[in-house]
């Protein structure tokens, strides 16, 4: 099969969803990184949120009772393209929860300095994306910047033993942030002292438990991303300026502050959140901002050929379709 042909453009482009997929549950174990940053910095945010929309209806029809139109929902969806993302996402999260625990003890700073890099290459490609910028989309992403830089410095101590309803709510809450560019659903869980819980769950797969997170997590989907995607698309420039707000506001957190993205025990006696102000020494700061830069220029040159690969497959289908 030559490379050029749309079946091996077809190939390509959805290896790239499962390799975007991977990207966004590595950043979503990190508090202060949104897996929909990934997902705006590689073309797909708009996809994505349109495709769990459409799930969104399927499920709320079933909790209505109301079947039958609930098949002719399901094969509205792309299978394809949500499942390759949503698994290499699953992969992610239960492979590099171990990982992200033991870099967020003892490499905070690095990583810190990594997903800095990677959230300014999404600030800079959804910047893009708005093209010409009014006063009101300044104005908007000045106050979100702000707002959301002192919301993030709050944050509550490790909750030893939550109880199960606990996992539920902040799995309905942490999928609305996750959902978000710019917000951090593992942020949401650290400011309410339930991410070192939440790991631990993952680390143990203490089904149970993660079978309760997952309702909180499906719930807080249905109700949230219908209500974003119709923001979106009637009022895309204004709510991107509030996203660039948000990401930006997520750089507070994420630079090598003493205490970097948060260090948490494994046995989550020590939290450390990370949100303090200090200026960190020069030694401390050259590998941080290394590895940010790496981040920046891996990101956006992965997130142009994304895209290029994406509409190029998409015209070479248009393309095939005509013929047909």
């Amino acid at each position: 099969m030559n490379l050029a042909s749309p079946a091996k453009r077809r190939s390509l482009l959805y290896a790239y969803y499962g390799i975007c997929g991977f990207c966004m549950g590595a950043a979503d174990l990190v508090p202060g990184v949104s897996g929909s940053t990934v997902a705006l910095l590689y073309g797909l945010y708009e996809r994505f949120l349109g495709e769990l929309k459409k799930l969104a209806d399927a499920f709320r029809s079933l909790l209505a009772g109301r079947w039958k139109g609930i098949p002719e929902k399901l094969k509205k969806l792309d299978w394809g393209f949500l499942l390759t993302l949503l698994g290499g996402a699953a992969v992610a999260i239960g492979a590099l929860a171990r990982v992200m625990n033991w870099l967020l003890e003892n490499r905070p700073f690095d990583l810190a300095g990594t997903f800095f890099g990677l959230v300014c290459a999404g600030v800079l490609v959804a910047a893009l994306s708005l093209g010409r910028w009014k006063a009101l989309h300044a104005v908007l992403c000045a106050v979100t910047a702000v707002a959301s830089g002192w919301l993030f410095g709050l944050s509550a101590g490790p909750v030893a033993d939550p109880p199960l309803i606990a996992y539920f709510l902040v799995g309905a809450l942490a999928v609305c942030a996750m959902i978000l560019p710019g917000v951090s659903g593992s942020f949401v869980m650290l400011m309410l002292g339930m991410y070192g819980a939440v790991i631990r769950a993952l680390d143990v797969l203490d089904w149970g438990t993660l079978a309760v997170l997952g309702s909180g997590i499906v719930l807080g989907a249905a109700v949230f991303s219908p209500l974003l995607a119709t923001l979106l698309k009637r009022r895309h420039a204004p709510l991107m300026a509030v996203m660039i707000g948000l990401m930006l506001g997520t750089l507070r957190i994420l630079w090598p502050w003493p205490g970097g993205v948060g260090i948490i025990s494994a046995d989550s006696s020590r939290a450390t959140d990370g949100t303090g102000f200090a200026w960190p020494g020069l030694s401390e700061a050259v590998w941080p901002t290394i590895w940010g830069l790496l981040a920046f220029i891996l990101a956006t040159a992965a997130g142009t050929l994304g895209r290029r690969l994406s509409q190029s497959t998409r015209n070479a289908t248009l393309e095939t379709a005509k013929t047909l």
